[in-house]
């Protein structure tokens, strides 16, 4: 449930059952919702620390500071970008084009985590910098999609 105690979206909630489903049935078990409550329960708390004007959405500049806390060092413009391309994807609820909600800073942070995850595999020297083919790519960022 959102701050403003409307649903997750379905695809917020495709993402967390996909991470908690340790026996890949599709489902979860009693074990499996008990972690991803606590889950859920440690996104909450980290959404609130940084919901510093107490609106009950995140803001470009709170994402980045959320995204800095946890080791990114992003641009101010990506941050924007992040958060206008996961507000856009809903068209009703508390995300504006300014800000996004608790099921859209999940997905958020946990996207820029998954492919960060992705891109160091091809960094081996840990140098920022990779060079692959396009379909290298392709498959690279879908294997990290949501769907």
């Amino acid at each position: 449930m959102n701050a403003n105690y409307s649903s997750f979206t379905e695809g917020t909630c495709r993402l967390m059952i996909r991470m908690f489903d340790r026996d890949r049935t599709g489902t979860i078990n009693i074990n499996e919702f008990s972690a991803l409550w606590k889950y859920i329960g440690d996104w909450k708390a980290c959404f609130e620390r940084f919901d510093h004007d107490r609106s009950g959405t995140i803001n470009t500049r709170e994402l980045g500071d959320a995204l800095t806390s946890f080791g990114y060092r992003l641009s101010p413009h990506f941050n924007q970008t992040l958060v206008k391309s996961f507000a856009a994807r809903r068209s009703t609820g508390t995300s504006t084009e300014d800000a996004i909600n608790f099921d859209d800073f999940i997905e958020a942070c946990v996207t820029v985590k998954n492919l960060t995850d992705t891109f160091r595999r091809y960094d081996t020297q840990g140098t920022g910098v990779v060079t692959f083919g396009f379909e290298q790519y392709l498959d690279s960022v879908v294997r990290t999609m949501i769907f």
